[in-house]
């Protein structure tokens, strides 16, 4: 039997083994709210998945992802999820996405179409940019971004309203924009092992923060 007769469960954890394949049976899982398969040698994964309309917390961290799968104009998809476009924007329900120590290039396409997502973590990754749209973000609380070798912020985080905590341990940034003074909701800021001279001049502006980090 394979693991798609599962039909009622509605957590997975099948992290630390050596997995390099995911079946795309599992679209049948349709009641799926928590999936972790971090810690594997995954490369991708079935864009079938996305079809799970309840996840709420998906963990793919230490795997060897070098995209997050994004599809255009496949029938088959288009009749199992009604949409020309299938991507990460139809977990809609996702709250928690863990993506980080990984090999992704881009940022995930659609992403801030996510509305619930309150953790988005990215770090050590091969990010060179990050879009505009993060902007969009407006429920994220946690955001990891360290460790990608983009040299510039996005200033456009500085939307990220609820923001709590950001994360850009081992960047390859200088600086910081003035713009991330607005976020007031910023409780904790991690600057570790980067290229600073000096204390970014935006941090006065965060007066919230609680926990500064910065070695």
């Amino acid at each position: 039997s394979d693991i798609g007769e599962l039909k009622n469960l509605i957590y997975l954890d099948a992290s630390f083994n050596e997995i390099q394949k995911l079946p795309s049976e599992m679209q049948d899982l349709s009641r799926m709210k928590t999936f972790k398969v971090n810690n594997n040698q995954l490369k991708t994964f079935p864009p079938e998945l996305y079809t799970w309309q309840l996840l709420e917390e998906a963990d793919f961290s230490h795997n060897c992802l070098n995209e997050v799968p994004f599809v255009v104009g496949n029938l088959d998809l288009l009749k199992l999820t009604k949409e020309w476009e299938v991507g990460i924007s139809l977990w809609k329900r996702i709250t928690h996405l863990y993506l980080n120590h990984n090999l992704i290039s881009t940022f995930p396409e659609q992403i801030e179409k996510c509305q619930n997502l309150i953790c988005l973590r990215l770090e050590c990754n091969k990010l060179e940019s990050i879009p505009d749209s993060i902007s969009e973000m407006y429920a994220l609380e946690e955001l990891g971004l360290g460790g990608n070798p983009f040299t510039v912020l996005n200033d456009n985080i500085g939307f990220c309203s609820r923001l709590k905590k950001l994360d850009l341990t081992r960047s390859a940034l200088r600086d910081l924009d003035m713009n991330l003074s607005n976020l007031r909701s910023l409780e904790e800021l991690y600057l570790d092992e980067s290229l600073y001279q000096e204390l970014p001049n935006c941090i006065g502006g965060m007066l919230s923060l609680q926990k500064l980090s910065a070695m």
